[in-house]
């Protein structure tokens, strides 16, 4: 059964083990294991990522930039910076600062503007940057159990207040006058030309086919070059759990059936849609197809992200990034205190778990 990814835990009380399942090998590339993991809660499976399914592929983060604009600012080849790994959030934000413009040059950033970086939403663009960096707000304990280390990590507490300071430093590089996490300003328009980097997913890239500028595609940005591969955050959409309605007797057949659909998909119908629809009709030159491969193949969640956007997601966009005000460590501690209690929660419905 498939339901969406954030309320995989408000369900708990009808879900079953999905390791119940014979003959399904969850290391497996088909089953995204990356992303797989992550509802892997005190050696339960709660829910996969099986590539039978598009939703978390469409969804994964990315960023498309304007090509005639970075021309103009003659900026470095950015696929390149990719390729050769320095593709990093300072080199980001260094090359979104050179994009913000007061065309009209009345002192005022508006529509009539042309500004670094713009979103579909400031939750989708902060995580992105968390995620990127390969910064968790969860873990995993010796038990199994999500906890909560983001308040503890230095890195972690170190990059938020670094993100807070470079938007404070720069208020109009990146654009967001909505003052909503889930909801980006609806007067500034990336296909208008209003923007360098826009970031969205592979399944928006699809609006931007009328455009009149040419746009390239790109992962989301390293936290720095040492930093191995490109991480991709995504909206988990639908993923499949075992309900507990299901029949002893047939599991041999539906394992076999899953496995099977899983990896075919991985072996015909992920390639057609990269190659098909993303690389061939939706992107404009052969580099991004590249670019897309990266970005799928670093896919990752994060729990809190995906099955606890009130309790983490929330108060981090509400009290940190969208007033852009470094209460990190007070935030964190908030965040901690709530945690506790779905914590609490999540272990009492797990035990529960055939």
């Amino acid at each position: 059964f498939f339901i969406y990814g954030n309320r995989v835990m408000g369900n708990l009380d009808s879900i079953a083990d999905f390791n119940n399942i014979p003959h399904i090998n969850l290391e497996k590339d088909w089953w995204n294991p990356r992303a797989t993991s992550a509802y892997n809660v005190g050696g339960k499976q709660l829910a996969v990522a099986g590539n039978y399914t598009l939703s978390y592929l469409s969804s994964a983060g990315c960023f498309i930039y304007n090509k005639r604009i970075a021309d103009e600012l003659k900026t470095e080849n950015m696929y390149d910076l990719v390729r050769n790994g320095n593709w990093t959030v300072d080199k980001f934000f260094e090359i979104a600062r050179k994009g913000t413009r007061d065309l009209d040059g009345n002192g005022k950033y508006d529509e009539n503007d042309q500004f670094g970086i713009i979103s579909e939403s400031a939750k989708a663009f902060y995580d992105s940057m968390i995620i990127g960096s390969d910064i968790h707000y969860l873990e995993r304990d010796s038990d199994g159990y999500p906890a909560f280390t983001l308040k503890t990590n230095e890195k972690g507490i170190s990059f938020f207040q670094k993100l807070v300071s470079v938007m404070k430093a720069d208020p109009y590089m990146y654009f967001d006058d909505s003052k909503d996490i889930n909801t980006a300003t609806n007067t500034i328009k990336f296909e208008n030309g209003s923007g360098l980097f826009m970031r969205t997913r592979t399944n928006y890239i699809s609006n931007y086919r009328n455009m009149k500028d040419d746009f390239g595609i790109l992962p989301i940005p390293k936290y720095d070059e040492k930093q191995e591969r490109y991480i991709t955050n995504c909206g988990v959409g639908e993923i499949a759990v075992l309900p507990r309605s299901y029949d002893e007797s047939r599991l041999d057949n539906v394992g076999i059936l899953l496995e099977a659909m899983a990896f075919r998909s991985q072996q015909t119908v992920v390639p057609t849609y990269k190659e098909v629809l993303l690389q061939t009709k939706f992107t404009r030159d052969e580099d991004s197809g590249e670019m897309i491969d990266m970005i799928f193949n670093g896919i990752a969640f994060d729990l809190a992200i995906v099955a606890y956007e009130g309790t983490f997601t929330g108060p981090v966009m509400s009290n940190i990034f969208i007033p852009r005000e470094d209460v990190v460590v007070s935030t964190f501690e908030s965040i901690s205190n709530t945690f506790d209690s779905d914590l609490a929660s999540l272990k009492a419905a797990v035990a529960d778990m055939p």
